[in-house]
Order: C-alpha cells, then structure tokens, then sequence
C-alpha cells in the first residue's frame, strides 16, 4: 500500500464536459433531493438541458453554495451504468479518473474536511447567497493512496452505507406501518373485534 500527495485537479475531473441532445429529456437532481450523510442520490424528475450541471452515473455532487455545503450536500450520483443526468448549476461535479481514482473513494474524500474545509474557507458573494471557488479545490494537494487500496477503503465504507441505507428504509418502513394501523384502530376505529364493539352498543 501506498500513500503520495497529489493535485487533487489531477486526481479527478472537475465538472467534465458531458454531450446531450438540447431537445432530448434527462433525468434531473434537485438540491433538495440530496441527503447530507446519504451516499446516494436519484433523480426525481426529467428536464430538458438547459444551464446546469450534467454528469453520469457514478459521479459525485458537490454543492458549492452556501447553506448547502456547510450542511454536507454532497452525494453520488446512482444511475444505470453510462447514464446522463441534469442537475442544479450550484453543483461541482466530480469524476473519478480511469486507472487513477476509484469513484467511490472520490464521494468520500469529497466529504472529509480535507476537500469541504478549503471549499468553505474559498467562499465569497452577497451574504446568504455565497459560492465556493473552484480554484481553491483543483490546486489542493491531497494525501490519496493508489488505486487498489482506493477501492478496499471505499468498498468498506461503502459496506457501512449499504447497511445504514437498508436499516433507514427498514425504519421508514416500520413507521409508515404503525402509522396505518393507527388510522386503522383509532381514526376509522376497525381495530380487532370493532364489530363485538359495535353489536353491543347496537343492543
């Protein structure tokens, strides 16, 4: 296993170019959409480009506006493999580099304050309306490991959000339960043996 700094510019593409048909429709990522702590994000609906970002699946988001980076708007993008997707224009896209880095290790590095502390610090504008500079990230020098340990630590980590992931749903899930049985029983009041109720008061 090895360890070397490198320009993080180098290490990944930052907002690459992607082609789309201007009359054609793409899926579309909203900011809203993204969870700070959830890897993950799909899209929810489809547009037709226009100014914004675009990427494939695998990419990494990164907001770049404020309140949004400060709360951890960052996530990968999940789509069929070669897919295109539309997003906000107030997103860095990054792109793993073939042969030099691994597209999960890239979202998680892109989480850690080595990546988010600089970004934040490059913020200017109007207050409430601020935006990182790209510049601050693309010439950061990083600590990354090479490409085959890359791929072991995202893979772990990635392991971790699977199991987090399926514990979440199983938790909605549950919820959403409960809260149909109690319309069930104390809104509509068809709880078990609601029909002896309603004989007895019938008499």
């Amino acid at each position: 296993m090895t360890w070397h700094l490198t320009r993080f510019g180098d290490f990944v593409d930052l907002n690459p170019s992607v082609r789309v048909q201007r009359t054609s429709s793409y899926p579309f990522v909203e900011m809203a959409v993204i969870s700070p702590g959830r890897r993950y994000v799909e899209a929810m609906q489809s547009r037709t480009p226009a100014s914004g970002s675009r990427f494939v699946a695998g990419d990494t988001l990164f907001a770049r506006i404020t309140p949004c980076l400060e709360n951890g708007k960052i996530a990968q993008y999940r789509a069929e493999p070669g897919s295109v997707g539309l997003g906000s224009t107030e997103f860095w896209v990054l792109r793993a580099k073939p042969g030099i880095s691994d597209a999960g290790f890239v979202y998680y590095l892109a989480t850690t304050p080595t990546l988010r502390g600089p970004a934040e610090a490059s913020m200017v504008g109007a207050s409430g309306r601020q935006r990182a500079n790209l510049a601050a990230v693309r010439d950061l020098q990083v600590l990354v490991p090479d490409l085959t340990t890359q791929r072991r630590i995202s893979g772990a980590l990635g392991c971790f959000d699977d199991l987090v992931e399926a514990n979440r749903r199983r938790a909605e899930t549950l919820e959403e339960m409960a809260r149909l049985l109690y319309r069930e029983w104390f809104v509509y009041y068809r709880f078990p043996g609601h029909e002896l109720v309603a004989e007895v008061y019938r008499q």
